[in-house]
C-alpha cells in the first residue's frame, strides 16, 4: 500500500496530501483492491443538490469541461455495458445510462450521442414521468418548457413542468429524491452505440 500511496503522492501532490486520514485510506483500499483483481466494495456518495451547484459554480471552466467529458463517456461506458448484458437484465442500465449521460453530452455538445442515449432510454423506459421530459420535442412543447422556465426558475423547473403535463402525482415526489435538483469516446462511430 505504500508504493500505491508514493504513486498517487508523486501523480496528485498537494490533493492526496491533504486529504483526511480516513478518507485516503478507503481510496487506497478501493484502489488496492481494483488492482488485486477483486471488485471494490460499493460507495454512495450524497451530495445535497446546493452544495453540487456551488461547487460547480466556483469551478474552472476547463474543469467543468473535463468532468463534463468524462463522465458522459463514463455513462457511455455505462449504456454499451447495459446493452452487451440486456438479456441478463442489463436494459435498466440502458435506460438509466441515457438519462444520467445526457447533462453531460449536452453540456459538452455531443448532440449524436446524447440523442442516441435518450432514444434508447426512450424506447425502455414509456413512464409517463420519462416521457414529459425526453419525449417533449415539438416546437410547442419547446415554447411549453421555455414559458415554464421562466415562470419557475430552474430550482423549480422539473416539479412546475411535470405538473404542466399533468403529472402532479410525479411532481409531489421530487422532494423525495434530494439527489435530483459520473480517454475520450468521442472518436468512437456513433453506430458502435448500438
Amino acid at each position: 500500500m505504500e508504493q500505491l500511496l508514493a504513486l498517487l503522492t508523486a501523480q496528485f501532490g498537494d490533493e492526496i496530501a491533504n486529504l483526511p486520514p480516513d478518507q485516503l485510506q478507503r481510496i487506497l483500499a478501493q484502489l488496492q483492491s481494483s488492482l488485486a483483481g477483486a471488485a471494490p466494495a460499493p460507495a454512495v456518495i450524497i451530495i445535497h443538490p446546493g452544495v453540487a451547484e456551488a461547487t460547480r459554480a466556483a469551478a474552472a471552466v476547463a474543469t467543468l469541461a473535463a468532468v463534463d467529458e468524462a463522465l458522459g463517456d463514463y455513462w457511455i461506458a455505462a449504456y454499451r455495458h447495459g446493452r452487451r448484458t440486456e438479456m441478463q437484465g442489463g436494459g435498466r442500465l440502458v435506460a438509466e445510462s441515457g438519462r444520467r449521460a445526457a447533462p453531460y453530452l449536452l453540456r459538452r455538445a455531443r448532440w449524436e450521442e446524447a440523442s442516441t442515449l435518450l432514444e434508447r432510454m426512450i424506447q425502455r423506459d414509456r413512464r409517463p414521468a420519462t416521457l414529459a421530459f425526453a419525449g417533449a420535442s415539438t416546437p410547442q412543447d419547446q415554447r411549453d418548457m421555455d414559458a415554464v422556465l421562466a415562470a419557475a426558475g430552474v430550482p423549480g423547473f422539473a416539479g412546475d413542468w411535470l405538473r404542466h403535463r399533468g403529472l402532479d402525482w410525479a411532481a409531489d415526489l421530487l422532494p423525495s429524491f434530494p439527489g435530483l435538483a459520473p480517454g475520450s469516446l468521442a472518436d468512437e462511430p456513433l453506430e458502435n452505440l448500438s
